[in-house]
């Protein structure tokens, strides 16, 4: 089941998982490295290092040990030598789509040069959680007229999955008039373990 944290609207609860590279050794001088940016799942991140005059290419490692990142999540290097480039060799780290709602992922990349540790951490951004797919009054006002002080409101919440409810999540509701925006917060009310999610806002 994906997993509901709160803060503003409805907001998923992501955390990361760590991974440990053990890199092997390139011959270089200064490294010159550039780091992808957080890559969707299914989709090709590149690492870049310049190797402009260097008389071999480094051996990438990528490990896992110790963590909880599953190791289909990206294709591994156990030592994979790259040949240098003329100025800057990009090493491709390709993505596993998956259709788990999962936290984000983030796993290391790199290797040694001159018995320096030269490394990237990659985000892998998980897509697959949860959709909204209708919003709709669950209440109605007690007198069938318009709602009072101390009255409470119900917002059900569809999604596409079950979710399971953590903390205190809330619905931003604009309560006012066509002419300008008020909004207030209704807390979560029921629903965890389901495709419906109740928030309620008292008057």
């Amino acid at each position: 089941m994906a997993r509901f944290a709160s803060v503003a609207v409805l907001v998923l609860l992501s955390a990361a998982v760590v991974s440990v590279v053990e890199p092997s050794r390139a011959r270089a001088g200064h490294v010159d490295l550039t780091c992808p940016d957080p890559v969707t799942e299914g989709d090709t991140a590149r690492m870049g290092v310049r190797t402009a005059g260097w008389l071999r290419g480094p051996k990438v490692y990528t490990f896992l040990i110790g963590h909880t990142a599953s190791p289909d999540d990206f294709t591994r290097y156990f030592g994979t030598r790259f040949e240098p480039a003329d100025t800057t060799l990009w090493i491709p780290i390709e993505t596993t789509e998956d259709a788990r709602p999962e936290h984000d992922e983030t796993f290391s990349i790199g290797f040694f040069s001159h018995g320096s540790l030269h490394e990237c951490v990659v985000t892998i951004v998980d897509d697959d959680r949860p959709r909204i797919i209708g919003v709709d009054f669950a209440s109605s006002p007690p007198d069938g007229a318009a709602y009072r002080a101390g009255d409470a409101i119900d917002v059900a919440v569809r999604l596409d999955r079950n979710v399971e409810v953590e903390g205190s999540p809330l619905l931003a509701l604009d309560l006012g008039d066509s002419g300008s925006s008020t909004w207030r917060g209704a807390g979560y009310h029921l629903g965890s373990g389901s495709r419906e999610l109740v928030f309620r806002y008292l008057v």
